[in-house]
C-alpha cells in the first residue's frame, strides 16, 4: 500500500502572528536584559501580552487534525515535537555550562542548577504536549476541560509546594501559560477566528479594554492578578488575531517580513540570549539609563533597541542555518 504524505499547509496570518510575537520578545528582553529598564513604558506593554501571545499562537498550531490523521500518525507526531522541544532547551545550557567549566575555568558552577535549567518556553510547550496526548483522547469536551483544569491544579500545586520540582519543569510559568496555548488549540479546532473577524464589535472592546486595563491599576491584588494575567492579554490576543487574519489576503513588505521571520522563531528564541544574557553578552547598555540626551528622548531609546533586536534576530538565524548544516550537530540541538 503507498502511504501518501500530505504536505505541510502554513497559514500565513499565523505566521506572522508569530514573527510579530518574536519580535516583541527579543525587544522585551533587550529593553530588561541590555538596558536593565523593566519600569520603561516600552518594556511593559511588551511584556503585557508577548508570551500570552506566543503561547497563543504555540497552541494553534499544536492543534492536530484527528480526521485527517491516524491515532498512530498523531502519536509520532506530538512524540517528535515533545523532542524537538527539549533538545534545544536542554543543548543549549548545557553546552553554555560546559563552556563555562572547561574554556572559562568557572568550577563553582550550580551542578544540579545546570541540570534541570533550559529555555522554560520550551520545557513548557513539551509538557503541554504530553497532556494533549491526553486531550485527543477523549470523547466529549467536558473530558477535555476536566484533564486541563486537573493540569492546571497540577502546575499550581507543585508550583507552591516543591521547589525541585517547580524549578524542574517551570510550573510557575506552566500554570501562567497553559491557558493561552489551550485558548489557541481551541481556536484552531473550532476556527474561532472565523467568528472573530466576522464580529468587528468584540475587536474595538478587545481594543479598548486592552488599554484601559495598561493603564489601570487595582487597589485589591486578586482583581490586579486577573487583570493583569489574563483579561489583558486576552483582548490583546483577540486584537492582534482579528487584525492579521483580516490581512490573510494581503502581501506588503511588512507582511512579508513578519512571515519571514515567524517561521524562524525557534532559532532566534534559542540563540538571542546568548548575546544579552551571561557569559557572551555583547549588548550590557545599562550605562544609557545614565546618559541624559538618551533618556529625555524615548523615541531614540527605542530605535537603540529595535536595531539590537534586529541584529539578535538576524544573527540567531544564521546560527540556526549553520547549525543545520552538520548532522550531528542538527541531530543534538533540534533533535532531527
Amino acid at each position: 500500500m503507498t502511504v501518501v504524505k500530505m504536505k505541510k499547509h502554513r497559514i500565513n496570518y499565523i505566521d506572522r502572528m508569530k514573527g510579530m510575537a518574536i519580535f516583541i520578545v527579543v525587544l522585551a528582553h533587550v529593553f530588561l536584559f541590555s538596558f536593565d529598564m523593566e519600569d520603561s513604558l516600552c518594556f511593559r506593554f511588551c511584556a503585557s501580552f508577548e508570551m500570552p501571545l506566543f503561547m497563543f499562537v504555540s497552541g494553534f498550531v499544536a492543534y492536530i487534525h484527528s480526521d485527517v490523521y491516524g491515532k498512530e500518525e498523531i502519536n509520532r507526531k506530538l512524540s517528535l515535537r515533545i523532542i524537538s522541544y527539549l533538545c534545544p532547551a536542554f543543548a543549549i545550557t548545557w553546552s553554555l555550562a560546559l563552556y563555562k567549566y572547561v574554556v572559562l575555568a568557572i568550577h563553582d558552577l550550580d551542578i544540579v542548577g545546570t541540570l534541570i535549567e533550559g529555555l522554560w518556553y520550551l520545557k513548557a510547550l513539551a509538557i503541554f504536549i504530553c497532556i494533549q496526548f491526553i486531550l485527543v483522547r477523549c470523547r466529549k469536551l467536558t473530558q477535555e476541560l476536566a484533564v486541563i483544569i486537573l493540569a492546571e491544579c497540577l502546575f499550581l500545586i507543585g508550583w507552591k509546594m516543591c521547589p525541585f520540582i517547580y524549578k524542574l519543569f517551570c510550573l510557575e510559568h506552566c500554570f501562567f501559560f497553559f491557558p493561552f496555548f489551550i485558548m489557541g488549540y481551541y481556536f484552531r479546532m473550532y476556527k474561532l477566528e472565523k467568528v472573530l473577524t466576522s464580529r468587528n464589535w468584540l475587536f474595538s472592546i478587545s481594543i479598548i479594554g486592552f488599554v484601559c486595563l495598561l493603564n489601570v491599576n487595582f487597589e485589591y491584588h486578586a482583581l490586579r492578578f486577573i487583570s493583569e494575567r489574563f483579561v489583558r492579554p486576552i483582548f490583546a490576543i483577540l486584537a492582534i488575531t482579528y487584525i492579521f487574519a483580516n490581512r490573510e489576503g494581503r502581501d506588503s513588505k511588512l507582511d512579508q517580513w513578519f512571515s519571514h521571520i515567524g517561521k524562524k522563531t525557534l532559532d532566534i528564541y534559542i540563540y538571542h540570549g546568548i548575546f544579552i544574557v551571561g557569559t557572551f553578552s555583547i549588548f550590557d547598555l545599562k550605562f544609557i539609563c545614565d546618559n541624559e540626551v538618551i533618556m529625555s528622548n524615548p523615541l531614540s531609546l527605542l530605535i537603540l533597541a529595535t536595531l539590537i533586536t534586529f541584529f539578535l534576530m538576524y544573527i540567531s538565524i544564521a546560527i540556526g542555518a549553520l547549525v543545520r548544516k552538520s548532522n550531528l550537530l542538527r541531530k543534538i540541538v533540534y533533535g532531527k
